[in-house]
């Protein structure tokens, strides 16, 4: 064990990315910032967190900070002609590397790069080293999409497995999700990935193709690594998110992945998971026919408002061919769900009651999900649905005044393997 002063200046694994890079690369470097935050990377770039201190004092500050955990050099063949870079920016990346206080460095091949290029490029004043021969260099595909994918998932493979070596046997990773356009996150230290989706949204809406082709598959990536890189620990989950990005977290983290998930709700801060032992919720449920010809089952969850005329309000749905109606016995749309066992009571009957409707109309082809509740009964909802074809969640939008209408969200599936 270290001791207190050992651990006070020991690199903090949850901090920063600094990123190093010519500003030549400019875009392509706000785009790869963009996919390290939305993967839990906080970064840190220049272009963003320079104040009006001399540029070289503020970059050697930075990078000499526990709280940066992380440095990437971005190496394209302009950073031959750079001073900084070669004086300042790699060195101390690469000293700090050689430490073992659990800072890491990287350095990923841009422009086409090939391992035999990065000696004469990364050739820095007073150093016989050769940074092609001692570090693990990272050289992505050429595609873009791939290319950013590839750098972010080697960051975040060896951001986990460095906390799953550091941490405590039982304790927790922390997760934190910011999916609100107005959720746009500060860095806290503690948090082992913080997924920023904030700029992915306006207001609380994201278009169907952001959801499904964008924020679907980049959930599911984090799941993976968490899995791999962290195996056994339970996944401790917060934020500022809407009811479809619950309802995506709680799929992705479906009981059936054997990664464990809890969820810090607010404002009580009161862990809520499927593993507390259920208590009386107070739902009810009921399941009419509705039209003979349609395909789709309707769930109406009323747990915080009744949705039904916000529904209603929806020209786009589908023809149902059932509805399943949950909510207060009492049918006043407002049901107490505000301790654990309670929250865990309701999403275990919610999602009984789901595949009961299921068993009983086979001929649906598709669930569509409409949800008034806690955020984190949202969460546990989804991880129950598994194996129940695709459903299909909205998001409530009361722009137009009124009851509102329901926006379509994410289309949740059973991941392709």
């Amino acid at each position: 064990m270290r001791d207190a002063s050992e651990r006070a200046t020991a690199t903090d694994l949850t901090g920063k990315c600094f990123l190093s890079y010519r500003r030549d690369q400019l875009e392509t470097v706000k785009t790869l910032a963009q996919c390290l935050r939305e993967h839990g990377v906080p970064t840190y770039q220049d272009i963003d967190d320079l104040g009006s201190e001399p540029t070289v004092e503020a970059l050697r500050t930075a990078l000499d900070d526990p709280a940066t955990a992380t440095g990437l050099i971005w190496l394209s063949k302009g950073v031959k002609d750079s001073p900084v870079i070669l004086q300042e920016e790699a060195p101390r990346i690469l000293r700090r590397g050689r430490a073992g206080d659990g800072f890491r460095a990287h350095i990923a091949l841009a422009d086409g790069l090939d391992y035999p290029d990065v000696r004469s490029i990364l050739s820095m004043p007073g150093s016989l080293e050769d940074p092609s021969a001692t570090w693990n260099i990272i050289k992505p595909p050429a595609d873009s999409p791939s290319m950013y994918l590839h750098v972010t998932e080697q960051v975040v493979r060896q951001r986990l497995a460095d906390l799953h070596k550091r941490l405590p046997a039982l304790e927790p990773i922390r997760v934190r999700l910011h999916a609100h356009a107005q959720a746009k996150p500060a860095f806290e230290s503690g948090t082992a990935l913080t997924l920023d989706w904030s700029t992915r949204f306006r207001h609380r809406h994201a278009t169907p193709s952001v959801w499904n082709d964008d924020l679907t598959p980049t959930a599911e990536r984090v799941k993976n690594l968490i899995r791999t890189r962290c195996p056994g620990r339970r996944v401790l989950a917060d934020g500022h998110m809407t009811i479809a990005t619950a309802l995506l977290l709680g799929r992705v983290f479906a009981e059936t992945t054997g990664v464990a998930l809890t969820w810090v709700q607010m404002p009580s801060r009161a862990h809520w998971s499927l593993d507390t032992p259920p208590e009386n919720h107070g739902l009810s449920a009921r399941l009419d026919s509705a039209d003979a010809h349609g395909r789709d089952l309707a769930v109406l969850v009323s747990c915080r408002g009744n949705v039904e005329p916000a529904v209603e309000a929806t020209r786009s749905r589908p023809a149902f061919r059932a509805i399943l109606r949950i909510g207060a016995t009492d049918s006043s749309g407002m049901v107490d769900l505000n301790t654990p066992g309670r929250s865990a009571g309701a999403a275990r009957f919610i999602g009984d009651q789901l595949r009961l409707a299921r068993q009983q109309y086979s001929i649906v082809e598709r669930v569509h999900l409409f949800f008034s509740g806690p955020v984190g009964l949202a969460m546990m909802v989804g991880q129950q649905l598994n194996a129940v074809g695709p459903v299909h969640t909205y998001e409530h939008n009361q722009e137009s005044g009124g009851v509102g209408v329901y926006e379509p969200a994410v289309i949740l599936r059973d991941p392709v393997r």
